[in-house]
């Protein structure tokens, strides 16, 4: 996935995945340097947790991150995509420990359709 990844303030995928965790107080990071920041750096990992309760934190965040997505971005699921296929995308790709915000991204620009969004 990595490959495909190229952080970007002018793609809202990026933007938007940086801005909401951001806003959750997931990360702190300037816009720049956010994208190489791993999962196991952001608020919602704990080292010292179970898998199982790692996964229901991840689960909780991924349902944040989609609400805000919708509800205060607008955003659209892409043509073939459903709110679980996006949920438990986001969960998954949260509970790469050594994932990026990057890589992040791109599981949501898979996901969503954001306003104002060139494909």
């Amino acid at each position: 996935m990595a490959a495909d990844c190229n952080w970007n303030a002018n793609n809202l995928a990026c933007s938007n995945t940086w801005g909401i965790l951001l806003a959750l107080e997931e990360l702190r990071a300037k816009f720049s340097l956010a994208g190489a920041l791993r999962m196991d750096a952001l608020a919602f990992w704990n080292g010292a947790a179970s898998p199982a309760l790692r996964a229901l934190e991840a689960q909780a965040l991924a349902a944040r991150m989609d609400r805000l997505f919708v509800k205060l971005l607008q955003a659209k699921y892409e043509q073939g995509k459903t709110r679980p296929q996006a949920l438990a995308a986001l969960q998954a790709a949260l509970l790469v420990a050594k994932g990026t915000v990057c890589e992040l991204s791109v599981v949501v620009d898979e996901h969503y359709n954001f306003q104002g969004e060139l494909k």
